[in-house]
Order: C-alpha cells, then structure tokens, then sequence
C-alpha cells in the first residue's frame, strides 16, 4: 500500500537525520518529495555516494495529526510496502525560496519495508537523467512559483526562516514564540548536546509574566508550576557579623514568584520543541547578509568534523548570551560594564538528608524556606538564598573584588581548592554558622564575574535581531535576565506575526520599540540595587527600599 506523504522539514547532522512529512490519504500513486536539509534549510554539500550512505542510514518519523511516531510504527498501523521517492536538494539555497537549481540534484527511490516486526529503509535506485514534470522546471519558473508559494502547494502564505544562534533559555524561548508566529526555525549551539543538571545554570526566579508566557508555549502548562517552588515573599534582612544575628528590614508577603532550577526549566522548554530543530554541536562562525538584508547566511563549525558548513534564512536572531559576538560585528567598540563584584554560587542537595543538622539548622533560622526569597546584608556584601524543587537549596554570596581576567568566552571562571577554601574561611567570619556551614558543605560551588552595560540605542540591524542578555546584559539583582529573555522572546514573536516575513522589518521595529525602553530601565534599577545591597551606593533608589517591587515595570511589562 502506497503512502501520499508530504515534506515538511528535515534535520541532519554528522551522525543521523530525521525527516518530517505529514501524510494525507493514500491514493495509489508514488508521490514525487522535494527535500531539502535542516528543516527547510539546505546545509551540507554532500557528493552523492556520501549522501547515499547518509540517506541509508536516516531514522525517519512521520507526523500525521500532531502525533510524531516513527516509520516502525507508522507502518505497523498498515499493510505492504510504504514507497518514498524524494528528490534530495544538494545546494547552499533554500528549497521553498528557490527551488532545485541545477543538474546535481539526486533522486532517489527509497522503500520503508515492514518484515517480522521490523522496519528497513534502503536505497532502491538512483538517477538523474528523468524527473517528474512536477519537479522538472527551469530555474526560472521554479524561482517564479516559489514566490507565489514559498510554503508549500497549497498556496498558504510565506513562511519566514529564522535562524538561532544560541540554545540557552533565551533562544528557546525565541524558538517557541517563532514557531508559533509561522516561522520555520533552527537553532544552533556549540554545546554538543541538551544540558543536563547544568550547574553553572544554578536557581532562578520567573515572575507571573513570564510563567503566563511559558505556560502558552507548553503542551502541557502544569509542569510548570511542578517543577517550582512558590515565593511569596520577599525578606530583606541585615547581619550583625560579631554577634551573629540577623534583622528584618524589609519583608513583603505579597511576591508572586516561583522558584526553578534552570536545568528544568531549559529541559522543560526543550523538550516542547522539535528535536530536528536543534544543531547540537556547532558553533556559530560568522554572517553576511544581503545587499537588500532579506536574506542572511550564517557559517557554523561542526564541533566532531571540523566541518564548516553554511545556512541561510530569512532572520538571524542572536541569543548568545551577554558576551555576544554577534552583536560585536555592529559595535565593535562595545564593552560590559564590570559590577564591581563577583558572585559564588552554589546549590546544596539534601534529598535523603533532610533530618541532618545540617539542614535543620538551616530551616530553624530561615523558617520561611519553600516560600521566601531570603536577601542576608553584610557590611559591603549580601547573599540571597532560596530553596528549589527537588530538595535543594540556592545560594548566591556576592564579593566585592577587582576585575578578574576572563581566560575564556565565559563569565564563569574556573576555581581552585585554595580559592574555595579562602571563600569558606570568609563566610564563617561574615555570616550566621549555619549559613556558613551550608555554603562549606555545597560541592561544586562556581564564581560568576558580574556584567552589565549601559543600554543600547538598538537591538536589530537589517535581518539581525538582538534576544536576551545579547540585547541587554544586567546584574542578577532584580531577578530579572531569564524574565527579561521570555518577555524578548514573546514580543518578537508577536511582532513578527502581526507584521508577516514580508515585512520583517517592521516586525524587527515593533519589537525594538516595546522592550528597549523596558529592558533599559530594568538593567539601570538592577544595577542601582546591586550597588546600594554591595555599600557601593548609599543614596537609595528615589528615597525607597529594597524590595524587589520597586522595580520598573515589575507587575506587567507591555506587550504586542
């Protein structure tokens, strides 16, 4: 029995690929498939024996009403033989844009066999001296009709190519909103896999807005709010560091945020998206774009191969973090401003510890744990402290200290023992022994060094776009980058809808028009509020506290 399936994207790289189609009714007929790489954008020159053993070796999924399932079980479901003949696109264009532009094009019979259960897909022939007069036009007329209909036969409107550079929460979160916007999309990210249990991601605090936003991303919202602790309430609270004791200063019980590790929340956004959308493993080199900016290429190194390969999209949007250096090919110039201060960080797991002294001596001083947002205000330092899901317990301590020396495209610096052991001293002479002895007994604590710069008068140029702590790198004190990066994220998919890839650039000034003035007064108030909690300021913010309220556009930044 004879398939009619549609192409709707494929992701390849160096090891394995995966083809969507969506099939329709089964009409009899071998169906003619126009394919091209990394779904909807060509990505690797391949010499056609290289791309038969590729193609030999494809694991192929079918998505039929939402539903992925592999071809196994695809054709389990029926009876016979399931006959793919899919004409493979071997040049650095886009098939929907521009079509098969010369003779190299393979096509390639392939058959899905169903025998004792299993399931084989082999190469039947190969050829290039006949098309099908579906597929057998000029480059000319292909050029003419995929202007008409660059997303597929049935007319629909244009589908935008976005590209992502950077597979952290901010680009993530970029691939959701885009892909709901009608936006075809791939990321890219020099990491060789999905982080897991990542520990310089270390705890996090999302707001009401941006758990709204999260939630209408997910397929399934609840695992949200499963995988957060509440906090409720924000307490400020000062240490007396002879006496050891602590005092209120500030305590608000009515802070709607939650708490999260960030391992799960980038775990939980990830795995909403598809996994062909991901190029794990290779690492953003440079761009061009064209003399018009519709059209961006991007080069990447594949980490395994050393191969350089080339993509081309319609949008390149740059969520590569607050060392970007995308954004450096525009301001050449720019520098991050530094805090004044580093941070040490660490998470203490107790599961299966909870009764140790440790731990409830812990809770006995800071009762409110599971629920509070605890800030402890030293003599020119502070540490905020919280408890995550899963039994585990954040702490970050901030030190004032010269600029160290990053060795690497990293603000986390590798530490030694003596350092470690330096820091343990200095907590048991600054805070109260249990926060102290907790600090001591995190393994794997780590030093971030604390960036931020002077707004940016814009965050897009041409088809470039800036997302994340790319657009606006701040300090941590407002708890505001991962929420800022969702809120980025959300309004740039918006905008991009409402405006169509026709119009990307009024899409890309829409965006810039809603979240710089937000975003440029969240990094200012954020830095203020580090500085006054670190004794490096002692004016105060507009004569007012510390609570995390006082923040500009706290409850509700504007959206589309």
């Amino acid at each position: 029995m004879l398939l009619r399936v549609r192409v709707t994207g494929v992701g390849v790289n160096t090891e394995w690929g995966l083809l969507m189609a969506s099939i329709s009714e089964d009409n009899g007929e071998e169906t003619y498939l126009l394919v091209c790489m990394s779904s909807g954008f060509t990505h690797y020159r391949y010499s056609p024996e290289h791309l038969e053993t590729l193609v030999r070796n494809m694991k192929i999924r079918l998505d039929l009403q939402a539903i992925r399932m592999n071809v196994k079980e695809a054709t389990a479901a029926r009876s016979g033989k399931t006959r793919f003949r899919i004409l493979v696109i071997r040049t650095y264009t886009t098939l929907r844009r521009h079509g098969p532009r010369d003779h190299n094009s393979q096509i390639l019979n392939l058959t899905s066999r169903q025998a004792g259960g299993s399931s084989d897909l082999e190469i039947v022939s190969t050829t290039t001296d006949h098309m099908d007069n579906a597929v057998n036009k000029s480059s000319m007329e292909q050029e003419k009709d995929a202007k008409k209909q660059t997303f597929d036969e049935m007319g629909k409107k244009k589908k935008g190519k976005a590209i992502i550079v950077g597979g952290s929460i901010a680009g993530l979160s970029c691939a959701h909103s885009l892909t709901l916007a009608g936006w075809d999309v791939l990321v890219l990210e020099k990491s060789s896999e999905p982080p897991v249990g990542s520990p310089t991601g270390a705890g996090l605090g999302l707001d009401p807005q941006a758990r709204q936003i999260i939630k209408s991303w997910l397929p399934s919202p609840h695992l949200l709010d499963e995988i957060t602790l509440p906090l409720s309430v924000d307490q400020n609270q000062t240490t007396d560091s002879e006496k050891k004791v602590t005092r209120i200063l500030t305590r608000d019980e009515d802070f709607d945020f939650r708490a999260a590790y960030w391992s799960d929340i980038h775990s939980l956004l990830y795995k909403a998206l598809p996994q062909t959308m991901f190029l794990w493993g290779h690492k953003f080199l440079s761009f061009t774009m064209s003399q018009d900016e519709s059209i961006v290429k991007v080069k990447t190194l594949v980490m395994e191969t050393q191969e350089t390969v080339e993509i081309q999209g319609d949008l390149l949007v740059a969520a590569d973090g607050c060392l970007s250096s995308i954004r450096k090919s525009f301001l050449p110039d720019f520098k991050l401003r530094y805090s004044g201060y580093c941070a040490w960080r660490g998470v203490f797991d107790f599961s299966g510890n909870e009764n140790s002294e440790t731990v409830t001596g812990i809770k006995k001083v800071y009762p409110d744990l599971g629920k509070c947002l605890y800030f402890d205000l030293g003599e020119q330092t502070h540490t905020v402290f919280y408890e995550l899901f899963n039994k585990k317990l954040n702490w970050i301590w901030y030190v004032n200290q010269p600029e160290p020396d990053l060795k690497s495209n990293s603000v986390t610096l590798k530490v030694s023992q003596e350092m470690i052991n330096k820091m343990h001293q200095e907590a048991e002479t600054i805070w109260i022994p249990e926060l102290a002895r907790l600090m001591r007994e995190t393994k794997d604590p780590f030093l971030n060094v604390i960036y931020d710069c002077d707004p940016l008068e814009r965050i897009f140029w041409g088809n470039i776009v800036l997302a994340g702590d790319a657009a606006h790198p701040t300090t941590p004190h407002g708890l505001r980058s991962t929420n800022m990066s969702i809120l980025d994220a959300e309004v740039l998919g918006k905008c991009l809808e409402k405006c169509g890839p026709d119009n990307l650039s009024l899409g890309l000034e829409e965006y810039q028009r809603i979240r710089l003035p937000v975003v440029s007064e969240q990094v200012l108030y954020a830095r203020r509020l580090g500085r006054i909690k670190q004794g490096l300021d002692h004016d105060g913010i507009g004569g007012g506290g510390l609570e995390q309220r006082t923040m500009p556009f706290f409850s509700c930044a504007p959206l589309v």
